[in-house]
């Protein structure tokens, strides 16, 4: 999915960046999981019209909120999330300040 190209937003779920996802035989396999729950759920709902396969996995492919703010939504069904040491830190530096941000949306 191609995000807005300008910032995050109520209008945009706060996805203003490029997620995807890969099928594979186990499952899907989501690239970034979006700014927010909703946007998380908005993802998920774009891999169902393609295929029936569950998610199994989402990587993180860095600290901003607009790719890992989703985790939650997709935790909540079970996915394993991966996401570097350095990713991580990331997050865990600058999270107070990205939840206060996605709260808006």
């Amino acid at each position: 999915m191609v995000g807005d190209l300008g910032q995050r937003s109520e209008a945009n779920l706060g996805h203003n960046m490029t997620s995807g996802f890969i099928i594979t035989n186990e499952g899907v396999v989501v690239i970034d999981a979006g700014g927010s729950i909703a946007d998380a759920k908005a993802i998920h709902q774009a891999i169902k019209k393609v295929t029936s396969k569950p998610v199994k996995w989402v990587i993180n492919t860095g600290g901003q909120d607009h790719r890992w703010i989703g985790n939650s939504y997709f935790n909540k069904l079970g996915v394993t999330i991966i996401a570097s040491e350095a990713c991580k830190a990331d997050m865990i530096e600058r999270k107070d300040f990205q939840f206060s941000m996605a709260k808006k949306y």
